[in-house]
């Protein structure tokens, strides 16, 4: 018996449909695939015009792919099947290619925390520290003529930094000492309630060390929220002081492009309630009388942000004086944490991390940093030691030598 063969029309007929069945996907993936896209322009600050050509796309083709169902010109299912496949392979590849910059840009935004500046990385780098603020803050790529290969050798720099930087431990650099643990405490009790927490400890126990540490495990990136660490310099005696030295440090921290602009909008633009502001060193905000702290109260009442006040006993002296209650707004608003000092534990703990573990050694350690004041806290401890290394490279340290070294110092 012979084999029907269908004639000729159905053929067509069944040809026509299976091509009718392809473009049906190739529209539905299109359109599925839009919202990605868009979301990729506005995220990164990316025109029509650098993402066709950094995709490699006709013009027009893109222009209709962004138009699809909104009925202004032509429609996408008037392209060519052979045109729906290649643009769908270059955009799928363009996310990629996006978003695996945007990784590495992040995990810049990381490591920088606590250990390089926009500026210190930028020389590293060997480029413009304004070039890599566009980068770091998403600008778009249209901010500059040739600006796109200049972004793209920006990255690979990155790239290659980071590769290089894989496997070193922040956290290996800091000896986790009980003060040192109880400070981490107090700004995870911040961004836990919302709060102003004020913390006020002498001078030398390590506040800064234990500051850059939470900085650096948590820093702000541009893609999520975390810490922005500020530390304040004598002179910092007015409001635009201040809040021109948290501006300085979200430029440096890579967080804005540039400093121009009104301190307080920028601020409020770039920080958001699930961010902490760590603020170091804030007693020099009250030199000579100063009420420029008030600021931080009027920045707190905006942004709900929580935030930290760190400082030494000059902080407590003002914030928290009980007769004149001059910055009362402030200090009501303000978790009030019990004053520190170089404890016998913060002691014995660090000595293990240094590797001296000899119980007449932290004997003689204990009588140094165990003790408020200039001449002692844990300050004076690693001074001593670090000079006495330095100036005896091989030699052992002996709990004599550490006594002596102290004395020569005038530490004693």
């Amino acid at each position: 018996m012979l084999l029907e063969n269908p004639t000729r029309p159905e053929v067509t007929r069944n040809l026509h449909a299976e091509i009718m069945e392809i473009d049906s996907r190739l529209n539905d993936d299109l359109a599925s695939m839009l919202p990605d896209v868009r979301g990729r322009m506005e995220r990164f600050n990316v025109s029509l015009r650098a993402m066709a050509e950094e995709a490699g796309v006709d013009r027009r083709v893109i222009s209709i792919f962004m138009r699809q169902e909104s009925g202004i010109d032509e429609d996408i299912s008037l392209l060519h099947a052979s045109e729906k496949e290649d643009l769908i392979k270059r955009l799928t590849e363009w996310m990629r290619g996006v978003d695996e910059a945007d990784d590495l840009i992040t995990q810049a935004e990381q490591k920088m925390a606590g250990t390089h500046t926009v500026s210190s990385l930028a020389k590293l780098l060997q480029i413009e520290a304004f070039d890599l603020s566009l980068v770091l803050t998403r600008c778009s790529d249209d901010a500059r003529n040739g600006w796109r290969p200049k972004k793209a050798k920006i990255v690979r720099a990155i790239a290659e930094w980071l590769e290089i930087e894989d496997g070193i431990d922040g956290s290996l650099n800091f000896a986790h000492t009980p003060t040192f643990m109880t400070l981490q405490s107090y700004y995870g009790l911040a961004i836990a309630t919302k709060s102003i927490v004020s913390i006020i400890g002498e001078v030398g126990i390590g506040k800064s060390h234990a500051a850059v540490h939470y900085w650096r495990m948590n820093p702000k990136t541009w893609r999520s929220s975390g810490v922005v660490y500020v530390r304040f310099k004598k002179g910092d005696t007015t409001e635009a002081a201040i809040l021109g030295r948290i501006v300085a440090a979200l430029y440096e921290q890579g967080l804005i492009a540039t400093t121009s602009g009104d301190p307080g909008k920028i601020i409020r633009d770039t920080l958001g309630r699930e961010d902490l502001l760590l603020l170091d060193e804030v007693h020099f905000t009250t030199d000579k009388g100063s009420r420029a702290i008030e600021v931080f109260h009027s920045l707190y009442d905006d942004l709900l942000m929580p935030m930290v006040l760190q400082g030494n006993s000059d902080l407590k002296g003002t914030l928290w004086d009980e007769k004149k209650q001059t910055f009362a707004g402030l200090a009501n608003r303000a978790y009030q944490m019990p004053a520190m000092q170089t404890t016998k534990e913060d002691v014995n703990a660090w000595m293990d991390w240094a590797g001296y573990d000899n119980e007449t050694m932290k004997r003689a350690a204990r009588n140094i940093a165990a003790r408020p004041g200039y001449s002692g806290e844990l300050r004076t401890l690693v001074m001593i030691i670090s000079a006495f290394e330095k100036m005896n490279p091989g030699q052992k340290l002996t709990a004599k030598g550490l006594k002596d070294a102290a004395l020569m110092m005038g530490k004693a």
